[in-house]
């Protein structure tokens, strides 16, 4: 999994082919297109949801996406345990 992240982070732009910003993501999860290559996803991540709205990738891209929406949802889970453990201190 760690590869396809390294992979998805080094080569994911947005619709107009810059970068993405995904500093927030423990926090605000990910709404948007993400393109790879030529191909491209419109989706939403949230801590326990997922949309897909429009989505050509390949098998390869999408087993990518995958780990990216396993990856995010998993930070925003453990952004909330941090805030839970330090409130109650």
């Amino acid at each position: 999994m760690k590869i396809l992240l390294e992979t998805f982070f080094s080569t994911v732009k947005n619709e107009f082919g810059d970068n993405i910003d995904f500093s927030n993501i423990n926090s605000e999860g990910f709404i948007g297109v993400i393109c790879i290559n030529d191909h491209s996803a419109d989706i939403s991540v949230r801590i326990d949801d997922y949309q897909e709205y429009d989505n050509d990738l390949t098998d390869e891209e999408n087993s990518m996406l995958n780990a990216f929406v396993s990856y995010t949802q998993q930070e925003m889970k453990n952004q909330i345990a941090f805030i839970k453990n330090t409130t109650n201190d």
